[in-house]
């Protein structure tokens, strides 16, 4: 639970997949290592870093540039967006921000899509990281 998968089909027609198991009615331990982590979101809806709780309090590591912050890479069908964790020394500005995008907050912006995989790219592993709870069953 919790690991990607990502599958790049070479063929146009459509394909119908079916997804079944359980939805977990808890908090999601899904530890992270340095370097990158294909992970996959673990709630059958779409999620923000907010809604992870992605921010340096909760591990993750922000600065001022991309190599040197905490990344989630998003396949758009031909590369990869990069959103990094913009924080200044002093943690007055901490948000998630497109490479390339301008200084625009993506805080709040779903990132992680119920079927899809993403690439998070660790500074420093982190295996305490837990993603919060989010259904209202």
């Amino acid at each position: 639970p919790g690991v990607g998968l990502m599958v790049i089909r070479n063929e146009s027609s459509p394909v119908t997949l079916n997804w079944s198991g359980k939805i977990r009615r808890n908090a999601f331990a899904q530890p992270l290592v340095a370097g990158l982590n294909l992970i996959a979101e673990p709630y059958p809806m779409a999620s923000s870093p907010s809604d992870r709780a992605m921010t340096h309090d909760n591990g993750m590591t922000g600065s001022t540039t991309v190599s040197s912050s905490d990344q989630v890479q998003v396949y758009n069908g031909v590369g990869y967006d990069i959103y990094y964790l913009l924080r200044n020394p002093t943690g007055t500005i901490e948000q998630w921000t497109l490479v390339g995008g301008g200084s625009t907050n993506r805080n709040t912006t779903k990132l992680f899509n119920p079927t899809g995989a993403v690439f998070i790219r660790k500074i420093l592993a982190d295996s305490d990281y837990i993603s919060p709870y989010m259904l209202n069953l």
